[in-house]
């Protein structure tokens, strides 16, 4: 079975940016909405534990390869990130608007734009990755 750290790190991030996009695109169709409240989706220190404990992001670790999950040193941080999921987090404090609503519309296009260029690199790097595996196996 394949199992790429880095392509499973790309993966979590993909699917994080993407429920990233849905939160912002709420916010933004809620702009309107009497007493709405922002959504926001964090992931970034979450996927910062997850790789240091697997040993990709820290220089002070070495990762140790393992066969078998049930070695040690074996880690499913990043599955189990990938498998959970992330939560959406409301902001309930602070106010837009007098009528309760907190979305500021340019702060959500601002995110939007983030969030998009993130979800771009992160794909140019999977892209990236899946020549270097062809060319591995002798592709072209």
């Amino acid at each position: 079975m394949f199992k790429d750290p880095v392509w499973l790190a790309g993966k979590v991030s993909a699917s994080a940016l993407a429920k990233r996009f849905e939160a912002v695109a709420q916010n933004i169709a809620n702009v309107n909405t009497p007493g709405y409240k922002r959504k926001e989706v964090e992931f970034e220190d979450a996927l910062r534990e997850a790789l240091e404990s697997e040993g990709l992001c820290s220089a002070k670790k070495v990762k140790l390869e393992v066969t078998d999950e049930k070695h040690i040193g074996s880690s499913k941080s990043l599955e189990k990130l990938l498998k959970d999921g992330f939560k959406e987090r409301v902001v309930t404090q602070g106010a837009y608007r007098l009528d309760g609503n907190n979305v500021d519309p340019e702060v959500e296009m601002a995110k939007m734009t983030e969030t998009r260029l993130a979800y771009n690199g992160i794909m140019r790097i999977m892209s990236k990755r899946m020549e270097m595996l062809k060319a591995a196996m002798g592709g072209k």
